[in-house]
C-alpha cells in the first residue's frame, strides 16, 4: 500500500483538490505523519464554517457552527472556532484527502476518478445558498419587525368603530405631554395637563372628566399588568372608600381592556369611578374617571370609544411634517 507521502503527491491528491492543489500539497509534502498542527489557513481562519462547505466538508462545518453558537455565550468564545479551524484545517482536509483516495484501492482509474472528484473539489453553489439563505432570514427578522412596527400605528379594527361612533359627535385627538399616546374625545372636552398627569380633559356641558397616565413598560416590574395598575390607581384615590360594582354595568369591549367600575359616598353623595387599562405597543395607558351614578349609563360608551381610541402618536419630524 501506497505510504502517505507517495498518496499526497499522486494524480489523486491533485484531483481530490481540485483547486489551488499546488498550495495544499505544499502544505502537506514535508510533515510528520503524526502531525497535526500544519501551518495557519487564513481563508479558515476569517470564515471557518464558509471554508469547510467550500471543501466539502459538510459535517465538520455543521459541527463548527453548533460550536460557535454554544460558545458565543462565552465573552470572545465565537474566536475559537475561528482559531481552531485556521490551525487544524489543513490537517483535517489532508485526512480526509488521504482516507477517500484510499477508498479507490481496487477501483477503475476511471472508477478512482469519478469517485474522487464527487467526494472532493470544491462547492461554490453551497456557500451561495447559505449566504442567500442567511440574508432572507435577516430580511424576514426585519420584516417582521417593520410590519409589527406600523401596525401599532396602525389602529384596529374596533378602535376605528369607536373613532366613527366619536366623529359624530364632532371630535378632536389629544396627546399626552410626553408625546406617547393620542387619543380621540368629543369636542366639548378641554384638555389641560399637569406637573402629576400626562392628560386631563373635562367637559363642563356633560359633567365629565377623565385624566389619563401612561406607564412605560421598561419602567414598571416584569410581573406587573394591567390590573395591577387600576388596583394601585384604585388605593391612591383619596376619597372614602371605593366599592367595586358588578362587571354588567362596564361598556362592552375587547379583552385587550382592563376595566373596573367603583362607587363611594362621601358626605351623603354618591360618586362612580371607572378606571381601565390597556397596553399600547410598549406603553400601559389608564385612563381614570369620576362622575355622578345617574349619568353613567348615559356616557358609559362614550367612555369605552375613547378608551379604544388610545393609539401610539405619531411622531412629527422637523418643520412639522408627520
Amino acid at each position: 500500500m501506497e505510504n502517505e507521502y507517495e498518496i499526497l503527491n499522486s494524480w489523486g491528491a491533485e484531483l481530490f483538490v481540485g483547486e489551488n492543489s499546488d498550495y495544499y500539497k505544499n502544505k502537506w509534502g514535508n510533515i510528520r505523519t503524526d502531525q497535526k498542527f500544519e501551518s495557519w489557513n487564513i481563508a479558515a481562519v476569517f470564515f471557518p464554517v464558509y471554508w469547510l462547505v467550500y471543501r466539502k466538508m459538510y459535517l465538520e462545518a455543521f459541527l463548527c457552527f453548533i460550536a460557535s453558537l454554544v460558545l458565543s455565550i462565552i465573552p470572545l468564545g465565537f474566536l475559537v472556532p475561528h482559531i481552531v479551524i485556521g490551525m487544524f484545517g489543513n490537517s483535517i482536509y489532508r485526512k480526509k484527502a488521504l482516507t477517500v483516495i484510499r477508498r479507490t484501492s481496487g477501483m477503475t482509474t476511471e472508477e478512482a476518478k469519478r469517485y474522487i472528484k464527487k467526494q472532493g473539489g470544491t462547492n461554490f453553489l453551497a456557500i451561495i445558498i447559505i449566504i442567500a439563505t442567511i440574508l432572507l432570514i435577516i430580511l424576514g427578522i426585519f420584516g417582521v419587525v417593520f410590519v409589527s412596527s406600523m401596525m401599532d400605528h396602525i389602529p384596529t379594527e374596533q378602535t376605528k368603530s369607536s373613532i366613527v361612533r366619536l366623529a359624530d359627535e364632532e371630535t378632536y385627538e389629544v396627546t399626552t405631554k410626553d408625546g406617547l399616546i393620542t387619543l380621540t374625545v368629543p369636542n366639548d372636552f378641554i384638555e389641560d395637563y399637569s406637573e402629576n398627569l400626562d392628560l386631563s380633559c373635562t367637559s363642563s356641558s356633560r359633567n365629565l372628566d377623565l385624566v389619563v397616565l401612561v406607564y412605560r413598560k421598561e419602567d414598571l416590574a416584569e410581573s406587573t399588568a394591567e390590573e395591577d395598575l387600576i388596583n394601585l390607581i384604585a388605593s391612591n384615590i383619596k376619597e372614602s372608600e371605593l366599592t367595586l360594582l358588578p362587571d354588567g354595568e362596564l361598556p362592552q369591549l375587547n379583552d385587550n381592556v382592563i376595566q373596573k367600575l367603583y362607587y363611594s359616598e362621601d358626605n351623603g353623595i354618591k360618586n362612580n369611578w371607572y378606571i381601565a387599562c390597556r397596553k399600547v405597543g410598549d406603553n400601559y395607558v389608564v385612563i381614570v374617571s369620576s362622575f355622578l351614578p345617574s349619568i353613567w349609563h348615559e356616557f358609559r360608551e362614550l367612555y369605552g370609544d375613547i378608551v379604544l381610541s388610545a393609539r401610539p402618536a405619531i411622531k412629527m419630524q422637523e418643520g412639522g411634517d408627520a
